[in-house]
């Protein structure tokens, strides 16, 4: 496929396929910020200074149910099989087991905490981790290096390892990625597609300097990428486009040639650095339309919301009415004409002629089918997101014990399909820092840290993962943790 044809996919993937999707990520973060309830009331009432009535009901589904996951990954390494005892293959797993948990601690300390943002992502229906290697801080290689060339480089980036981080782990934009959706937690394909700094870009690709390196540095420019999975004889590809013009193309830099690959064929293996996962409120068939597949926890009842909304609005509008009634006035023109003015309240005194008269225009009490109404659609609010479960609002009518236990298996109902999803996420990310070490970069890489009850130095290398990649990750709820 050219590059031209590349970029007419991801066109077409932007403006139909996930046209659904993006739009009704818009629509949840209207329902989030509250920027929905203007269309409920009429333009002349605001106009007369009554705001929409907002309750913060999508935002706390959002966050209590966020607040619920456990940010942390529990990382557990199987046994395998060593040259050595068993006693040594368990240590080497041991060993494999802290660098996981020291890599996802740098990653929390040096990064901004990653997995908190990835978290609410994933509860708004579609999470997106992006894992790459910092190529900048690595020495240069030559194509073919020698043994020497090969300490040299060892010792490099043991030197580069005692400071820096050698990996980063961004949070994407789910409306920025837009992935084969075919087989998306697999993808052959990935596009993201996001503005860049003026600056920054020239940075990047200093040949740009004379179309982009003058005038303002802060300006924004579209910019996209194209990741492909190697295949075969195919090492995968890594396109990048500005303005719709290609400005970079190469083979994709995580990918390797595998054992099986000869001169006169080649082979080679590797992955896209998008681990994408979904909640798992949503459904899949055979259509794959990305919108059914990535729902957020507020799909199911954005009507709610927006009725619950205008109930409020309504009352609202009700209870100004009620306590500040309209005045009725007969043969008093100086009044509107702003010639003279009166107050009414406690010890007021109005003098008026015979012929002139003052009342209040009195409104009946609010209808009881208005409290009714809105205590209905709380309860729907309530049954379809579990906002009081959740949340933490005590239950009525039971002890505390009884009350712990309905938490605990209300939010580990709730959110087993989004703690699922963070679970394959991260087991990627594990797999492809053990690819990465083995084969990309190739050598020993030692990780620092300051922990209080454990190491604070590890080391893995191509030989302690011989091809082994998989690890298993576990997260917890905040009422599991307790329990436990």
């Amino acid at each position: 496929m050219t590059p031209d044809d590349a970029y007419r996919r991801f066109q077409h993937l932007k403006s139909h396929v996930y046209a659904k999707l993006l739009t009704q990520f818009r629509s949840d973060e209207e329902l989030i910020n509250g920027d929905f309830a203007k269309r409920i009331i009429p333009d002349e009432w605001m106009d007369e200074g009554l705001q929409p009535t907002v309750p913060p009901t999508a935002y706390n589904a959002v966050v209590n149910a966020t607040d619920h996951i456990l940010a942390s990954p529990r990382n557990y390494i199987p046994i395998r099989p060593v040259n050595d005892s068993m006693e040594a293959a368990r240590e080497q797993a041991e060993n494999q087991r802290r660098f996981h948990d020291m890599w996802w601690a740098r990653v929390y300390e040096d990064q901004g905490a990653p997995l908190e943002r990835a978290k609410r992502k994933m509860i708004r229906g579609k999470m997106v981790l992006k894992k790459t290697i910092r190529f900048d801080l690595l020495p240069d290689m030559p194509d073919e290096p020698n043994g020497d060339d090969k300490r040299k480089f060892a010792r490099a980036v043991k030197r580069i390892a005692r400071s820096k981080f050698l990996w980063n782990l961004d949070v994407c934009p789910s409306e920025n990625v837009f992935e084969d959706p075919v087989n998306p937690w697999d993808p052959s394909y990935v596009y993201e597609e996001y503005e860049i700094y003026a600056g920054d870009l020239v940075e990047r690709y200093p040949d740009l300097y004379d179309e982009y390196g003058h005038g303002d540095p802060m300006r924004k420019i579209p910019y996209v990428e194209m990741w492909t999975k190697p295949y075969k004889d195919d090492p995968g590809s890594y396109v990048v486009w500005v303005n719709g013009k290609v400005i970079h193309e190469a083979d994709n830099p995580y990918s390797w040639e595998t054992d099986f690959s000869t001169e006169e064929t080649r082979d080679y293996d590797g992955y896209v650095p998008y681990a994408i996962a979904d909640p798992g409120f949503g459904e899949v068939d055979s259509d794959s339309n990305p919108e059914d597949r990535y729902v957020s926890i507020l799909g199911p009842i954005s009507s709610v919301l927006t009725s619950e909304a205008r109930f409020l609005t309504e009352m609202e509008a009700w209870l100004r009415m009620y306590v500040f009634p309209a005045l009725v006035t007969v043969n008093m023109e100086e009044i509107e004409d702003g010639e003279k003015e009166f107050r009414l309240g406690p010890g007021t005194h109005l003098n008026i002629r015979p012929d002139q008269q003052v009342d209040i225009l009195r409104w009946g009490e609010a209808p009881v089918t208005l409290m009714q109404g809105l205590q209905r659609v709380n309860a729907y609010a309530d049954e379809a997101s579990k906002f009081g479960a959740l949340g933490g609002a005590p239950q009525v009518g039971v002890d505390t014990a009884t009350e712990s236990e309905s938490l605990t298996r209300n939010a580990a109902t709730k959110l087993s399909g989004p703690i699922s999803g963070m679970q394959r996420a991260c087991q990627k990310v594990n797999s492809w820092v053990l690819m990465d070490i083995e084969h990309i970069i190739g050598t020993s890489v030692t990780l620092y840290g300051a922990f209080v009850n454990t190491e604070n130095e590890t080391t893995i290398g191509p030989r302690d993962i011989n091809g082994y990649y998989y690890t298993n990750v576990t997260f917890e709820t905040a009422d599991e943790n307790m329990v436990n």
